[in-house]
Formats: C-alpha cells, structure tokens, sequence
C-alpha cells in the first residue's frame, strides 16, 4: 500500500500535494514582491535562478499589472515625442 501524499486531505486543497504548495508559495511570493533571494531561502534552494525558473509561475494579475506598466511607458514615451522633447 501506498501512502498518501502529505496534504491529500479532506481540505479545500485535498488534491494538493505539498510540493504543489511550495510552488504556490513561491509563487505568492513573487507576486507580493519578496526578494527572490529570500524565497529560494525559504524553499531551501541556494541558486534563486533555480527558484525562479522551476518554482514562480506568472499570475493573470501580474500579466495585467505587467501591460499595464508597459502601456503607461509607452504613453509617456509617445507624450514626450509629442511634445517635443
């Protein structure tokens, strides 16, 4: 017999595995704008390269937050050639 995966409990996040919680974890993290460096510490990692590359998935807030701030440069971008300077 198997055992049961830490985490696969009768809980709202019954189908989570604790490795799928460290992803959300570095995740939310990332999102809240926690030192890269702090997150791979915290997840045991010593390359934050590897915590980022494996572990941080982008949000839909952050896609938007993303355009948006390249929208805002742009506009201003295009304010400045207008105006002349």
């Amino acid at each position: 017999m198997v055992p049961e995966p830490l985490f696969q409990t009768r809980s709202p996040v019954s189908s989570q595995t604790a490795h799928d919680l460290r992803h959300s974890v570095a995740t939310l993290l990332a999102d809240e704008k926690i030192n890269t460096k702090v997150t791979a510490e915290l997840l045991g990692h010593s390359d934050p390269a590897f915590t980022m590359r494996q572990y941080v998935h982008s949000t839909p807030d952050v896609q938007r937050e993303a355009a948006e701030l390249i929208g805002d440069v742009l506009q201003s971008g295009l304010k400045q050639v207008q105006e002349g300077g």
